[in-house]
Parts: C-alpha cells; sequence; structure tokens
C-alpha cells in the first residue's frame, strides 16, 4: 500500500514540469490516490464481511476524489440495518483504519442518525454534500442514494446560504480578508481551494446546478469564464499537491516559494526575479477563485429579491444595489459603465452594483474599444469616482476586480500580483495599493481610532482629496520595472495626468508626492525629528504647507497599509513631531525649542518637587541642552523629574506602557558599557528596543535614557508585578561590574531573504560628533553585539535610533571617541566599520 502511493507520488515528482505546464493533470494522481485507498478499505471491509449491514461513503475531500498526500480520510459507515450483530467487527475495522498511516475522520451513524446531526451542524450538514459511495451492495445502493439526497432537505436555500456566508467572512477575516497575502494557505486562504469548494456547495445546494459547466446553460456564467476557473482551480491544487509532497505544508512560505520556483525552471530577469514571476501567477489564479466565489454569493443575494424600483430613465434600485436598464447599450454608450459607478458612489442606501448588471459590464468590456478608457472623458469619470461621498473602496475593488482599472491606468495592470519578495511588505503591490486608498478614505470618513482624530481632522481639510487618493493609486506603480520605483512612478503619473489635461500645480504636486512618498517615512526613522536641524533638511524638500499636509497624509497610510504589525503609536508620534516641528517652520512661527518654552517646561516638571529633594535635579536640568527639553512633554518630564529626585543619585528606572508598547525611562551614573548593559538587560528579559534616546549630562556624570519597547511574550500588558520585576532586572545588570555578555538561547529560523549588511560613518565637525548608520538583517542578540563592539573599541554614544522593520534593521548612532571626546579619526571609523559588516 505505502510503496504504490509514494509510486504515485514519485511519478508526480518526476513529471512536475508538465504538470506544472498542465496543472489539470493533478486531478489523475489525485484520482489514483482516491482509487488505491477505496481499493484497500473496500477488501478490508468485505474481508469483515461488514457489506450485509452497513455501507461505506467518503466525504470532503475524499469524497471528492481530491485526496491529496497530507489529506485525512474522512468516512461515514453507514448503518443499513436496524440491528446488527457485527457492531464489534465494525470496531475492529476502524482500528485497522489507523494502520493506513493516514488521519481518519470516521463515524458510524444510522440514517436516523445522520439526519438529526446534518439539522443542527452546518460543518457536517456540508461534508454530506461532497459524498460519494465507496462500496454498498448493489439491492442496497437506490435506497442508500434516495436516503443521502433527502439530507439536502434539512437546510433550507436561504439559511444554508446565510450561515455560509457568516463562516467564510470568520475565515477570511483570519487571512486579513484577502487573497493577496504573502504567505498563503492554499487549502484555507481567501482565493484558494476552500473558496472555490463554497462557492461551489452554494451553487448545488442553492442554484441546485450539480455540474459546474451548467453554470453556463443557466446564464451565471460564460464558457470561457468556467474554463478560466477551473483552470485556476486545477493550478492551485497541483501547488497543494507539491507542497505536500516537499513540506507536508499546505502554506506556501518564503522558503518553500523558492523551492518551487526554483523546481520549476522559472529565470530571473532585470524586472522580476523568479520567485516573484512563480508567485505572480499564483496571485492571479487566487484573484480569479475569489472573484468567482464573490460573483456566486452576489448572485444568489439578488435572487433573494425580485422587486425592481425605477430610478431613472438608465438605472433601477434593485434590494440595495443599482442596476443599469436593459436599455441601454453600454457598447455603444460605454460611459454608461463608469457613471453607474459614479451614481453608487453618491447614493448612501446602495452598496453597488447588482449581480446583472456587473455581468453586462463584463461582456460589454470584451467589446468595448481599450482606448476608450484612455480618453479625457473616461479619466474625468474616474476622477469623479474618487470624489465619492459613499462606497468609494466598494468602488475601486469592483473596478480592479473587472478589469477596468488597469484600462483607466494600463501601468496598474502590470502590478497585479507583483509580490513584494522583502522583509516587511505582506502583501502584492496592488493590494498594498488598495488597503492604502482604504485607509485613507477610512480616515476622511472617521473610521479610525482616536489616535488619529487630528489626521480625520487633516485629510478632511485637504483641497482635493482626490489627488491624495491618486497618489495612494500611483505611489508604487514604478514598482517590477526595473530601477528606483519612485522615480519611474513619477514619469507614470506625469503621463496620466496629461493625458487628462490636469492643471500644471496639480501635475506638479502629484508628481512631487510620488517621488517623494518615502521621504517621511525615511527621516522620521533615521534623523532625530526633535533636532531643528532635521525640520531644516526636511522642508528644503517640503517647501510648502499644502505638500507637507499631503506627504503626511500619504506616508501614514502607506505605512498602515503595509504590513499591520509594522504601525505603532511611536511610529506615529515621529511622524506627528516631523509634521508638527515643519508646519510651524513653513507657517514662519516659533519653533518648539524657544527658550520661553523650554524654561515653562523645566518650571512645570518641578512643581510636584520638595526643595530638599530639588538638589540633584536642578544640577542635572542644568547640565542638559535645550534640545532635550524640546523633545519631551510636560507629562513625560514631570515624571522623569520625580525618578531622578528619588534617586538619590543611584540608578533609577521608570516604566510606562502605551498601548503595546512600554517606555524605559532610566537614570543612572555614567559608565563605560552602559549601552551595552542596558541592552544586555533587555534581550534577557525578551524586550526588543523599538526607538531609544540617550543622552548624557555636559559634565558627563550621569545619563538620562529612554527606550520604546516591545515585550515579545506579554506585548502592553504589564500587571505591576511585572514591570517591578523588569526594573529591578535593567538596574541589577547596569550596576553589576561585569561586561560579560549574555546570549539568550533563541530558535534558529532559516533567514529566506539575504540582505548585503550596510555602513555608513560620517563626522559631523560642526557638533564634532560621528554619525553612524546600520542597515542589516535581524539576528539573534544583534544590539548588544553591536553595543559590545562599541565598547571594545572605546566608542561613546551620545544617542541612537532604533528601527526594527520586519526582519531589516536601520540603527542610528551618534558617537564620540571615549579618550579625545570628540569625533573618530579615519582609522577607527574604518575599524568600526569593518566589525559592523562582518556581523
Amino acid at each position: 500500500m505505502i510503496d504504490s502511493l509514494e509510486k504515485i507520488n514519485l511519478d508526480f515528482d518526476e513529471n512536475y514540469q508538465a504538470i506544472f505546464n498542465a496543472p489539470k493533470l493533478t486531478q489523475k494522481y489525485l484520482n489514483k490516490r482516491s482509487d488505491k485507498f477505496d481499493q484497500i478499505i473496500i477488501n478490508e471491509f468485505k474481508t469483515r464481511k461488514l457489506e450485509d449491514d452497513f455501507a461505506i461513503v467518503a466525504l470532503g475531500g475524499y469524497g471528492r476524489q481530491e485526496l491529496f498526500p497530507s489529506s485525512d480520510i474522512d468516512l461515514s459507515i453507514i448503518q443499513l440495518s436496524k440491528k446488527s450483530k457485527k457492531i464489534e467487527d465494525v470496531k475492529i475495522f476502524i482500528g485497522w483504519l489507523w494502520t493506513l498511516n493516514v488521519k481518519i475522520g470516521h463515524s458510524v451513524r444510522t440514517f436516523k442518525d445522520i439526519n438529526k446531526i446534518t439539522k443542527s451542524d452546518l460543518k457536517e450538514f456540508t461534508s454530506y454534500l461532497s459524498h460519494r459511495v465507496i462500496y454498498c451492495k448493489e439491492d442496497k445502493i437506490s435506497q442508500l442514494s434516495l436516503n443521502l439526497k433527502k439530507i439536502s432537505n434539512n437546510w433550507n436555500k436561504t439559511k444554508f446560504f446565510k450561515a455560509k456566508k457568516i463562516e467564510q467572512y470568520g475565515r477570511h477575516q483570519s487571512f486579513n480578508s484577502t487573497e493577496f497575502s504573502l504567505e498563503p494557505d492554499l487549502k484555507e486562504s481567501p482565493g484558494c481551494l476552500r473558496d472555490f469548494q463554497t462557492a461551489l456547495w452554494i451553487l448545488e445546494h442553492c442554484f441546485e446546478i450539480y455540474k459546474l459547466e451548467d453554470c453556463v446553460k443557466t446564464k451565471l456564467f460564460k464558457k470561457v469564464e468556467i474554463a478560466g476557473v477551473k483552470k485556476s482551480y486545477s493550478y492551485i491544487k497541483f501547488l497543494r499537491y507539491i507542497l505536500n509532497l516537499n513540506s507536508k505544508s499546505n502554506r506556501i512560505s518564503f522558503e518553500n516559494q523558492l523551492l518551487l520556483a526554483k523546481k520549476s525552471k522559472l529565470k530571473s530577469s532585470k524586472k522580476s526575479s523568479a520567485v516573484e514571476k512563480f508567485m505572480r501567477a499564483f496571485f492571479l489564479h487566487a484573484s480569479n477563485l475569489s472573484d468567482f466565489n464573490e460573483f456566486v454569493f452576489q448572485a444568489y443575494e439578488d435572487q433573494l429579491s425580485i422587486f425592481k424600483k425605477t430610478y431613472s430613465t438608465h438605472y433601477y434600485i434593485f434590494k440595495d444595489r443599482l442596476g443599469i436598464s436593459d436599455r441601454i447599450d453600454l457598447v455603444k454608450n460605454p460611459e454608461f459603465i463608469l457613471e453607474s459607478f459614479i451614481k453608487v458612489g453618491k447614493l448612501k442606501k446602495i452598496n453597488g452594483l447588482d449581480f446583472k448588471s456587473i455581468k453586462k459590464i463584463q461582456s460589454s468590456l470584451l467589446k468595448i474599444d481599450p482606448k476608450y478608457f484612455l480618453s479625457p472623458q473616461a479619466g474625468q469619470q474616474f476622477i469623479e469616482i474618487l470624489k465619492s461621498t459613499t462606497n468609494l473602496s466598494t468602488n475601486i475593488k469592483k473596478l480592479k476586480q473587472l478589469g477596468i482599472l488597469r484600462l483607466l491606468i494600463p501601468e496598474f495592470g502590470e502590478i497585479e500580483g507583483q509580490m513584494q519578495f522583502d522583509m516587511f511588505h505582506i502583501y502584492t503591490v496592488d493590494e498594498h495599493t488598495f488597503k492604502v486608498v482604504r485607509n485613507m478614505r477610512q480616515m476622511q470618513i472617521g473610521k479610525i481610532d482616536q489616535t488619529l482624530e487630528i489626521e480625520h481632522e487633516l485629510i478632511n481639510k485637504l483641497p482635493k482629496i482626490e489627488l491624495l487618493y491618486l497618489a495612494g493609486i500611483f505611489h508604487d506603480l514604478g514598482k517590477g520595472k526595473g530601477g528606483d520605483h519612485s522615480e519611474i512612478g513619477e514619469k507614470i503619473v506625469n503621463r496620466f495626468c496629461n493625458r487628462l489635461n490636469f492643471s500644471s500645480h496639480d501635475t506638479e504636486l502629484l508628481c512631487w508626492l510620488v517621488k517623494n512618498h518615502l521621504l517621511m517615512s525615511s527621516m522620521s526613522q533615521k534623523s532625530d525629528v526633535h533636532d531643528p536641524e532635521t525640520t531644516k533638511q526636511f522642508i528644503k524638500n517640503v517647501d510648502s504647507i499644502e505638500k507637507l499636509n499631503y506627504i503626511y497624509m500619504l506616508t501614514i497610510n502607506d505605512i498602515r497599509g503595509t504590513n499591520p504589525n509594522l504601525w505603532n503609536s511611536w511610529k506615529h508620534d515621529l511622524l506627528k513631531q516631523l509634521f508638527m516641528s515643519s508646519r510651524k517652520k513653513l507657517n514662519f512661527e516659533e519653533m518648539q525649542s524657544s527658550q520661553f518654552i523650554i524654561n515653562e517646561r523645566k518650571s512645570k516638571s518641578v512643581e510636584s518637587i520638595s526643595e530638599k529633594e530639588n538638589l540633584l535635579l536642578e544640577k542635572v536640568w542644568g547640565q542638559l541642552s535645550d534640545t532635550y527639553f524640546s523633545k519631551y512633554q510636560v507629562k513625560q518630564l514631570t515624571d522623569q523629574a520625580k525618578t531622578i529626585a528619588d534617586s538619590e543619585g543611584k540608578t533609577s528606572i521608570f516604566i510606562k506602557t502605551r498601548k503595546n508598547l512600554i517606555e524605559i525611562f532610566i537614570f543612572t551614573p555614567n559608565q563605560p558599557g552602559l549601552f551595552f548593559k542596558t541592552v544586555q538587560s533587555f534581550e534577557q528579559l525578551s524586550i526588543e528596543t523599538i526607538d531609544s534616546d540617550i543622552h548624557t549630562t555636559d559634565d558627563g556624570l550621569y545619563a538620562l535614557n529612554t527606550f520604546i519597547c516591545k515585550h515579545k511574550i506579554l506585548g502592553g500588558n504589564l500587571i505591576q508585578r511585572d514591570i517591578q520585576n523588569i526594573k529591578k532586572k535593567i538596574a541589577s545588570v547596569i550596576t553589576s561590574q561585569s561586561n560579560k555578555s549574555f546570549t539568550k538561547v533563541r530558535s534558529k529560523n532559516k533567514k529566506i531573504f539575504q540582505y548585503r549588511t550596510k555602513v555608513n560613518i560620517t563626522n559631523n565637525n560642526e557638533k564634532n560628533r560621528t554619525n553612524i548608520t546600520l542597515e542589516t538583517l535581524d539576528k539573534p542578540n544583534l544590539l548588544s553585539k553591536v553595543a559590545k563592539i562599541f565598547l571594545d573599541q572605546g566608542v561613546s554614544i551620545d544617542s541612537a535610533r532604533i528601527t526594527t522593520l520586519g526582519e531589516k534593521v536601520e540603527d542610528n548612532f551618534t558617537v564620540i571617541d571615549e579618550k579625545t571626546k570628540l569625533a573618530l579619526s579615519k582609522n577607527k571609523a574604518q575599524l568600526l566599520q569593518n566589525k559592523f559588516k562582518s556581523l
């Protein structure tokens, strides 16, 4: 048995290239596997002489003859006679099933039992929809088939449909509601096998369509659409089969993507790597299955209502959807296609177009000259859609789904399914683009948390919201074309603006936004946003309030649409600080670091401190530069002041939780290797540093270091006992006499990405400091290794900015030579560079 299955799998592996080119061949191997199990199960069933009293029925994937190498076998052993003396033999038979080295799902039931459980359990009912009789005696087969058919009466069509819709919504939510996540599960992710199977169950039970080809006869879908869907389903089945063979997994991890791209003999080009080509094919097939699933659901929803209400000469209202009148010939009058979306964007109680109109548009698009959608008329209609007061996200998604978006913007078609094989994007370029625009829309209408209230007000003050949406749509269209995607994107949006006769001002603004869409994010993460010099450099490029407002809105929503795990309150604070300081500068207002404000913050921060406690604090406050007080609000300075006043000059720590992050303030006597000891203590506590702000008093006696961190285990859910334990541990390590490295045992995760470490070292002669930027892959204990290099080479850290983006880190340090207290010499800088590159 095992040998014959291995032979089938070996044959599949040996013929991989042929099956890759013709995925429908996968079903032949699935049939062989099912037939092999059928044969051996039937033989044992007969050997036990169970056929007089029982029948065996395959359910689920086994019932569909889709038995993958890692699939379970689901069996329903149906008791045909009311009284049987073979119950013990059935138990022995079930025990034997487990010797097949495959996971078995089984039940022994009478028809009465089956009838009862399928009435109350949706999962059980659905499994019997995909049943296949493995063995039943001929004289009993007709009664068995009749009883199995009766099961379908246990759920009425509407009840089943609504239950499946809720079930699917929950499943999609667990995968971020997108078929474009970069490491999808081939069985359960949106756009994969379960979506197709769910659509089939709806067709079978709700439409009574039992063969996919019959969708053509009922005019639900065209023949070419069904052929495309079957091809996509075969492709996903092919991928699942080979994945099961190679990794016993249903998930296309980055590692598996590399393996399959290589196995498929795809070649990299200047524009796309082999793995990007491989995954683009997958995403296009997944998108096809996702669309099919959505159309099936909408088709049945529209059947639930039969009443149409005239809306105008050209449109009707159908339930909560808008329909295009039968009198309109869309081939002769293509302008009504985009006009229908404009209407949907203006009607609050309408949630989109009805199924009939969508199919009408699909059919017409095949006959309309694509050049029409490049005309100024179509372009202006698209701009009107972007001004929608409602349903904007729905409209954009449907335009993409129908292929209209790539007709309006041909370059958009080139990034559909384009994966981003890097360390922090988790969506394809087109899905990321959609999420950016959706984030903008939700911010505009107020569907955001309270931390973004200022941004909600600001986005609604933009003179032309449609320009922001266009910037969101175009900002990454230059990807996958070789070269700087920002510069390529600038040229693409410039052509679009010229085609639509945009004003020179709007064209210039859009081109600038696309070209500079990474500027604000980069500066906020790599530079000290509280330093006036950073603001000065930033507004050299962002030279107007209008540009500042637009790029701030674009940057926030771009980061939020990249990876949910990358956005946090600290990044928000950095961007907001850069925005606020730049706005004041551009408005010719006084900067936050004015002497009046600094003095006010100093005085307010010590209001609750007694005169006796104030002696040390006054000394410390007097030894800090004005820049320090411009970085922190009064509340933060008050907490720091209390910590210093209570310290008696010894190490003292204050910890505050902020959502999913932890803010740790450490006041301590200065010492060589302080940064090294601090990060060592963090690593022992499973605390990851996201950002740090390090200061030393002018006399060099004390250090005031603030860290924004994330607890890898507890997140931001720290109770008082956790905080006390963290304080004790940090203080213990800092005050110890040892500079010995601590290495925490961590799981060895294989690194899929390759990234060449970059080190940039420059001297700031004006401040007599050296700036060091380190870009590399995140590694176990990386920060403490970096700190140890500084310690061993006699380098003192004046300030540091730590940024982690997925598997990539960007660390920025301002340092001095421990002995000379000046910028690093050329020799020492070269030595550091070599050390860092060898990490």
